[in-house]
């Protein structure tokens, strides 16, 4: 049976479209699909039995098999890169396995400390759930730094000092977007000033909303102090003369930096 197209492009795929005989490629040469073991004497359509041959190469060979180096050295790079690739799926199952490991002692840890931040509350199976789907995504720095920070900003107290259930739910579904912040905030360290500003502008002129961001991070890009731009942001009169005075900093700062 004829060697199927998928096949056949693997073969030229691996082969680089080239002779393995001659050297010559496609397009300069009509590229066929060779039988290191001629079908005759038994060989199969296997790719570890088919190599890349030119026209004028595979017609010369009839059902010979040649004894050129290039078909064993061919051979022999074909074993030593499936040895590689298993060695290397080898290496990644092992260590998809280590961080299974990681995962399963981490999620417990990750609820002794809920109930250290929020006494009287422990994790459900959901939340234990919902922590292992946290900790994969963020990691457990990013996860513990946003337990915190949430406690902080929702959890509040009864008349005996102890941590509401409706505070401490509040707390937990505060977290996925707190660890959303802090990645985004340490890929965009100026980001959140920037929007900071923008919402000042926002509330007291009409605002350009995507052209305060930008007039925002440059202005800060360009080592602008933060707390400065805030400050013109709540005494600036109207967009225009904000957006003129950021446009003007921004170019004295370019102007200095040449």
């Amino acid at each position: 049976m004829a060697v199927s197209k998928k096949v056949r492009f693997e073969v030229f795929k691996r082969d680089s479209f080239t002779c393995q005989y001659c050297g010559k490629s496609a397009p300069d040469v009509v590229l066929h699909v060779d039988h290191i073991e001629p079908v005759s004497k038994g060989g199969a359509d296997d790719v570890m039995n088919l190599i890349t041959s030119c026209s004028d190469c595979n017609l010369g060979k009839g059902a010979r098999r040649l004894s050129d180096d290039t078909v064993i050295a061919k051979q022999k790079a074909q074993l030593d890169e499936l040895q590689d690739r298993r060695e290397q799926l080898e290496a990644m199952l092992d260590w998809q396995k280590e961080l299974a490991v990681i995962e399963r002692d981490a999620v417990p840890k990750i609820g002794e400390l809920w109930e250290e931040l929020v006494p009287g509350s422990a994790l459900t199976d959901v939340g234990i759930e919902a922590a292992l789907r946290l900790l994969r995504k963020y990691g457990v720095l990013i996860l513990c730094d946003a337990m915190r920070a949430a406690v902080l900003k929702k959890v509040v107290c009864d008349d005996e000092g102890k941590p509401t259930s409706e505070s401490a739910n509040d707390a937990w579904d505060y977290i996925p977007r707190i660890a959303a912040m802090k990645v985004q905030d340490a890929s965009d360290p100026d980001l959140k000033d920037a929007l900071y500003i923008r919402g000042i502008v926002r509330k007291r002129l009409y605002c350009n909303e995507p052209v305060a961001i930008m007039l925002a991070k440059d202005a800060l890009a360009c080592g602008i102090p933060a707390d400065e731009l805030k400050d013109w942001a709540k005494t600036a009169h109207s967009w225009t003369e904000w957006s003129e005075r950021m446009e003007n900093l921004i170019r004295r700062e370019k102007a200095n930096d040449a």
